[in-house]
């Protein structure tokens, strides 16, 4: 199956999914909290941009990417719920559990992520994850990146924004750009 990494709603259910498919609604909130704040903040043009970014979300790797491509076929119910989560992402509607941080790390990790220190501020935490705000609350924001609100319509204006970047960038960067793995 080829999955579909020009849909903004498929690409964060994905990211939703294989960053914290055990954790459930809750924990695929959470996580796509943090995507959701990146992009606000600036951290790319797009959500797209943000879940695929190179060294930030390890479910991109080549070896996790394969769950995400066949989670509708695996495990239905699950993706079923990521797909709810980034559907109310994109309408606005996730709860604000994780007071704004833009970065997170996988309880499990031992050590904890290096940048997971001062200045960093740590902000909260569910049963998987550690939830920190690493870049200052109020940075500058990032010349070219439109101020959009994820409300209702807003998936349009960024699918927009998704098919310009393609066009600009010659379509989508070959996989092995997103072969890292290292946790958000």
């Amino acid at each position: 199956m080829v999955f579909d990494l020009t849909s903004t709603r498929l690409v964060l259910a994905g990211n939703a999914y294989g960053e914290c498919s055990s954790g459930g609604r809750i924990g695929m909130e959470n996580v796509t909290s943090v995507v959701l704040t990146r992009w606000h903040a600036g951290w790319a043009r797009t959500l797209i941009a943000v879940c695929l970014a190179p060294a930030q979300f390890s479910c991109w790797t080549d070896c996790n990417r394969r769950r995400i491509e066949v989670a509708a076929e695996a495990d239905p119910r699950t993706w079923a719920l990521a797909l709810a989560v980034a559907d109310a992402a994109l309408a606005g509607g996730l709860p604000a559990r994780t007071e704004g941080a833009d970065s997170y790390y996988a309880l499990s990790m031992t050590p904890p992520a290096d940048w997971a220190r001062a200045p960093a501020r740590h902000v909260y935490a569910d049963r998987w994850h550690s939830f920190w705000s690493v870049r200052p609350r109020h940075a500058p924001p990032v010349p070219g990146v439109p101020n959009i609100s994820v409300q209702a319509g807003a998936q349009t204006a960024a699918d927009a924004l998704n098919d310009a970047e393609l066009v600009r960038l010659g379509g989508l960067p070959h996989p092995a750009a997103f072969d890292t793995d290292v946790s958000a």
